[in-house]
C-alpha cells in the first residue's frame, strides 16, 4: 500500500492547516483533532454548510462547544465553540479562491 502523498500547503496556523494533495486531487482540512479530506466540490459544499449553519445544531454544554455538526455515523457529532467555527470559516474563506481556481484550471485540461 502506498501512503505517500504530495501535499501542498495552502494555509497553516496554530490549530490546523489546509492543503491540496495532487496525487488524490483532494483538499485536507485539518483543524484541532479533526481531518476532513474533501474533493473540490465537497470543499465548497462544506464551506457553505458551515457558513450558512443550515445543518448545524446547538445545545448547551459546560465547556462552551455548543455548535454541533452531524456526521453520517449515528450518534457521532463534531463540536465547535463559536470562536472555533469563526476561525475555521476564516481559513476556509482564505483558501476558497484557490480551490475555485483549481476547479477552473482542471476543466481546461
Amino acid at each position: 500500500m502506498n501512503n505517500r502523498h504530495d501535499l501542498r500547503s495552502l494555509v497553516e496556523w496554530d490549530n490546523g492547516y489546509i492543503g491540496h494533495c495532487s496525487c488524490c486531487g483532494t483538499y485536507n482540512v485539518a483543524f484541532k483533532n479533526s481531518l476532513f479530506v474533501l474533493k473540490a466540490a465537497e470543499f465548497e459544499w462544506f464551506r457553505e454548510v458551515m457558513l450558512s449553519r443550515e445543518h448545524l445544531g446547538s445545545f448547551h454544554t459546560t465547556h462552551g462547544k455548543e455548535i454541533y455538526v452531524p456526521t453520517p455515523l449515528q450518534n457521532y457529532f463534531i463540536l465547535f465553540s463559536e470562536d472555533e467555527l469563526t476561525e475555521l470559516l476564516e481559513k476556509l474563506a482564505e483558501v476558497s479562491p484557490l480551490v475555485q481556481a483549481d476547479q477552473i484550471l482542471n476543466r481546461l485540461v
